[in-house]
């Protein structure tokens, strides 16, 4: 009964782990493919970026000699979010939201302000923003396990998609 039972448990734990495996590969195989298409979109587009170990592309714009964030200091920046199509799907300007048909009347268009690398925001932009000083304007590219994942954001952004995001440092109050 003792063996019966024992290789019940090991079938049990071979199946779940294997289970596992394979959805770390699936995971892993959609990492490659965003990295690819925001490797080509910078291609494409005569980007020239930083590449980062977390598959965060970063295409210096201006950069100028403030400081950079540091844990909790809280950081000011416009920004633009946009699809690998330069469709733009989130702005903090009110012009550009309406010149791109995705103007909500009921919402504040201003500055985003966040406590860097505290969880405030997505990843990408915590990732990104640590190499930027005040007053630096960039283009963040993201893999979307690091932007909006599984969830992407209803309506505009679908599920598993890489984006991009325009910003500029606006202050870093430290």
């Amino acid at each position: 009964m003792i063996k019966k039972i024992t290789l019940y448990l090991i079938t049990i734990l071979t199946l779940i782990l294997g289970c596992k495996d394979d959805r770390f590969a699936e995971i892993e195989e959609q990492f490659n493919r965003e990295l690819a298409e925001i490797d080509q979109y910078l291609v494409e587009n005569n980007l020239i970026a930083l590449a980062l170990p977390s598959g965060i592309r970063i295409v210096f714009i201006d950069t100028l000699g403030g400081s950079l964030p540091r844990l909790n200091s809280t950081v000011v920046m416009d920004y633009t979010s946009f699809m690998l199509d330069n469709t733009i799907f989130d702005t903090s300007d009110a012009d550009i939201a309406r010149n791109n048909d995705i103007f909500n009347p009921s919402r504040n268009y201003s500055p985003e302000e966040f406590l860097f690398n505290s969880g405030q925001v997505i990843p990408a932009w915590d990732i990104g923003v640590s190499l930027l000083p005040a007053g630096s304007k960039a283009f963040i590219f993201s893999p979307s396990g690091l932007a909006y994942g599984t969830a992407g954001l209803a309506p505009l952004l679908p599920p598993d998609t890489p984006a991009g995001f325009a910003v500029e440092i606006l202050e870093i109050r430290n």
